[in-house]
């Protein structure tokens, strides 16, 4: 007579030490975005009187809230962004705000804060929460480095666009794995990063294309997923509606760019320029490369973050690990696809119009992640790992928190030199019995647009010219 087999039984994973510092790692980075929305909340709800290019963005503003905004954010080369996709998306913000400029600033600060809470998830998802907390932390603290604190809270290009791509790199990942839900959704954001910032053209669409064919390799698709693939490229032609409607400014974006030399940069200088931008956040300095072109030990660090992109892409090849493999084939075609868009690049190459290329060192770290995950036998390193993550996290918070502070305090401050330019102004329109006419001196055109952008919003009637 035959012995039943035992049945086995499911039994829950202890609480150990590593699950205890993953969720230590979700809690202060919970708490530090809590603590820095609570004082973007608190005082007064006032004009904070912008300038220069965020006072064109008030303007902006205005024409979105009467739906007849039409193209994005203006370019110094006198053509607009394709589209007016992040107006749209903070309209709500500015209305429910009284039109004021903290409701901008609000609603930049929770769509980041959701972008960067997506891509965590979303990595938890192909890999494991402890893997996630740990790409949460690398992400964090090196786009702080790189660009401050601001950048969760600056409504201009291109920092309100850098953890929209994050989140687009990430759902690239989990479609080629055959999570299809994310289908649409990594359409649209690749819609709204394109409207936003002409620079994601071509990144975006090789993710896009990179993306579809990756999940085409990695295994055959079925009927759902073809219908998502379907419902994407709607998705996309429908967001594309607005830019499309503005036929001038599309002709110019277009005319620029095919008026280009057939190469503005060599692959020498664009392979140096990609090295540096990678390698400066990861020295612990922020992004400054620029007309000075620095080298030294960021183009280093840079060149040897590269190269341990490729290792990990043979490694992850070697062992079958899908996830690390996948990973590594999308970082080193978006970094084919930066290295042939930087040498186009008009002029000189300034960090502040690419701030999203270095990003892509926090998917190489993410890379070495998936491949130290594989084994049970590296369970001793995971835990390592997972608390030296835990514990950088507490550090940077406590050592950076009154950075933070500061730049939510500078944020919601008011520009008192603004405020009097445009008293002085409001008083001379008021004297004129006709139409009045404002004469913007370009020198200082920057505390002035400020100033007039003031009045423009208040609906009062001039005219303006430029000396």
């Amino acid at each position: 007579m035959e012995t039943p087999e035992k049945m086995s039984v499911y039994q829950e994973p202890r609480f150990n030490i590593s699950t205890y510092a993953t969720y230590v790692t979700i809690f202060i980075f919970t708490a530090t975005a809590v603590a820095m929305l609570t004082s973007l909340l608190s005082g007064p709800n006032q004009l904070l009187y912008w300038k220069s290019d965020y006072a064109i963005f008030l303007i902006d503003m205005y024409h979105t809230l009467q739906f007849d905004q039409e193209i994005g954010i203006s370019s110094r080369f006198g053509w607009a962004h394709p589209g007016p996709f992040n107006y749209y998306m903070l309209a709500p913000w500015y209305s429910l705000f009284g039109e004021k400029e903290g409701g901008l600033i609000v609603g930049t600060f929770l769509y980041n804060i959701g972008f960067i809470a997506a891509s965590t998830w979303t990595v938890a998802k192909i890999s494991e929460r402890n893997t996630a907390a740990l790409f949460l932390t690398t992400l964090i603290i090196y786009s702080s480095i790189a660009l401050g604190a601001r950048v969760f809270l600056d409504v201009l290009l291109p920092y309100s666009t850098i953890f929209p791509w994050i989140f687009a790199l990430c759902m690239s990942i989990a479609i080629i794995q055959k999570h299809s839900y994310f289908i649409p959704l990594l359409a649209l954001t690749l819609s709204g990063v394109t409207q936003m910032h002409v620079a994601f053209w071509m990144p975006a669409v090789v993710l896009g294309l990179s993306t579809l064919a990756g999940s085409l390799l990695y295994k055959r698709p079925e009927r759902k997923e073809i219908l998502l693939w379907i419902a994407a490229a709607c998705l996309f032609a429908i967001t594309w509606l607005p830019p499309l409607h503005e036929l001038h400014n599309l002709s110019k974006i277009f005319q620029f760019f095919t008026s280009r030399p057939s190469s503005d940069h060599s692959l020498f200088d664009a392979a140096h320029a990609l090295a540096v931008l990678m390698g400066e956040p990861i020295q612990g300095s922020a992004l400054s490369y620029g007309d000075a072109k620095p080298g030294g030990l960021p183009l280093y660090l840079g060149l040897l973050t590269i190269m341990a992109s490729i290792f990990c892409t043979l490694a992850a090849w070697k062992n079958n690990n899908k996830p690390a493999l996948i990973l590594g084939c999308l970082v080193l075609i978006q970094l084919t696809t930066y290295l042939y868009a930087l040498s186009k690049v008009a002029g000189p190459i300034l960090h502040h119009s690419i701030t999203f290329i270095p990003m892509i060192s926090v998917f190489i770290a993410l890379q070495a992640l998936l491949l130290t995950n594989q084994k049970s036998s590296n369970t001793h390193t995971v835990t390592t790992l997972t608390i030296a993550g835990s514990l950088a996290s507490v550090f940077f918070i406590a050592i950076h928190y009154t950075q933070i502070n500061n730049a939510t305090v500078i944020a919601k401050t008011p520009d008192e030199k603004i405020a009097r330019l445009y008293t002085d102004v409001e008083k001379a329109i008021h004297s004129c019995t006709g139409t009045p006419t404002l004469n913007m001196n370009q020198p200082i055109w920057e505390p002035v647009l400020g100033a007039v952008s003031a009045v423009y919003r208040s609906g009062q009637a001039f005219r303006e010219t430029l000396k």
